[in-house]
């Protein structure tokens, strides 16, 4: 996938510029560090995180973009959660952590309709939106990340034969 960005215009963060802002053309973001403002352009544009670098904020509304992960991370450690504004459900932000890790990435502004991957380093592929109905948590780290202003369905794989129900409101 890396060979792909060859053809897009590069774009480096460093250490003190906290402000990347991509042309109207397929960019390729190359992020080192965090604290980064990056303002994507109108086409296809990739981010790619070279490591562990803290919390980005990627605004980007156009084109099929993607999320490139550095080597060790899989599916298993991504968790995506939506943060809806004033109830709208059709433009909201996603925010990416990374179990065990300290990258973050909210994607602000996000329509359902744009479509927006990760890919891992062994070439796997996935839309941005498959991991906000497809987490599990397993950790009590993992449970704590949960935003408490959202709704959330609950499924749960245990035995609840033989308990005690409440209802506690209508």
């Amino acid at each position: 996938m890396l060979a792909d960005t060859v053809e897009k215009n590069n774009i480096f963060s460093s250490e003190g510029i906290n402000t990347l802002t991509g042309l109207e053309s397929d960019n390729a973001f190359w992020i080192w560090n965090g604290g980064n403002n990056i303002k994507g352009g109108g086409c296809n544009d990739s981010y790619i995180f070279m490591n562990d670098v803290g919390r980005n904020t990627i605004v980007d509304n156009d084109g099929d973009d993607m999320i490139l992960l550095w080597d060790g991370i899989n599916e298993k450690d991504v968790l995506v959660n939506p943060i809806f504004k004033n109830g709208n459900k059709n433009v909201f932000d996603l925010e990416v952590k990374l179990t065990g890790y300290t990258t973050e990435i909210l994607v602000k502004n996000y329509r359902p309709d744009h479509r927006f991957y990760i890919i891992f380093s062994d070439g796997t592929e996935k839309e941005l939106l498959d991991f906000v109905s497809s987490n599990e948590i397993w950790t009590t780290q993992e449970l704590q990340l949960i935003d408490p202003d959202l709704n959330y369905k609950i499924m749960a794989d245990i035995d609840l034969s033989g308990t005690d129900w409440i209802q506690l409101a209508l």
